[in-house]
């Protein structure tokens, strides 16, 4: 919870974080919602798998008191990843809940697919710098992310 409120507190609503090594314990608490809470909330979650980190590619303060943060999961120990988002939100009384999503689910499983290693997120802005729109960078090709809700947790203060 430190770590979001110091995110808050950097930059006005609709900033963007741009030094991300802020960030990193963020990342650190995201892997451990997948590590304890993804595979009892999503069914689509391979019971053989398991994370080893997070890292924050993009974070956004979408609102007063919520931040939109976006980044990449590794499996396995393997160096293959998935893309992750999470809607991060502090309520009146200090308390923190997150909306987690996984990028690029099998439609058919549910499943994460294994990206390789040197998969990349990187934002897109439109012409007028808006705050962007994270998309995959996979080989050679750019393309944009499809997310699926798999998580909710909340702490209170």
């Amino acid at each position: 919870m430190e770590a979001v409120e110091e995110l808050l507190a950097l930059v006005p609503v609709g900033g963007e974080i741009r030094d991300l090594d802020r960030c990193e314990k963020l990342g650190v608490g995201i892997g451990g919602l997948f590590r304890t809470g993804l595979p009892f909330q999503y069914a689509g979650w391979p019971p053989e798998w398991t994370t080893d980190g997070s890292a924050v590619d993009v974070c956004i303060r979408s609102g007063v008191d919520s931040l939109d943060v976006v980044g990449r999961t590794w499996i396995d120990f393997s160096g293959e990843l998935f893309p992750f988002r999470a809607e991060i939100s502090r309520s009146a009384d200090a308390s923190v809940s997150a909306v987690v999503y996984i990028g690029q689910v099998d439609e058919r499983t549910g499943r994460p697919t294994r990206l390789p290693s040197g998969t990349l997120i990187i934002p897109v802005r439109d012409e007028n710098d808006r705050n962007p729109v994270p998309e995959l960078i996979v080989g050679r090709r750019q393309v944009p992310i499809v997310w699926t809700r798999v998580l909710e947790w909340s702490v209170p203060q």
